[in-house]
């Protein structure tokens, strides 16, 4: 497991609103990397548009890829709901609720380009605990 926090980055929301925000993460997986990456971010909730305030708290994610391409797929998580078990972190399904039955989070998918020191197929899942400046 690797821990790492990542410094001050930006986001920014549907209406164009941006903040600056930070995460510590704990990984699972094998690989490194750095490079840029571009995603989009979704909320689980039709009838909710995300704002930057969204992005805070718990996500969990995988990402992974070959040569210079990296995928990432994820989302908000909350695990405090009712017939929470420590393996809905594994499951993407769960990325995005807040409960059992309600979708009210968010889901992030992205693809970069990385220059990794992995051998193999690098592979990684995420958890991490994200803060919002500027709210």
């Amino acid at each position: 497991m690797i821990c790492r926090f990542l410094p001050r980055e930006r986001i920014r929301a549907v209406a164009r609103e941006t903040d600056w925000f930070s995460s510590f993460n704990a990984n699972i997986g094998f690989g490194a990397s750095a490079g840029l990456e571009k995603g989009i971010i979704v909320p689980t909730d039709p009838n909710h548009k995300f704002i930057t305030s969204d992005f805070a708290g718990t996500g969990v994610s995988y990402s992974g890829g070959d040569g210079p391409i990296n995928l990432s797929y994820g989302g908000s998580f909350n695990d405090t709901y009712d017939g929470y078990k420590n393996g809905d972190n594994f499951i993407p399904s769960h990325f995005g609720q807040n409960s059992k039955a309600t979708n009210s989070g968010y889901r992030s998918g992205g693809i970069g380009v990385f220059k990794g020191s992995a051998q193999a197929l690098p592979v990684m899942w995420t958890k991490s605990k994200t803060h919002v400046y500027g709210q």
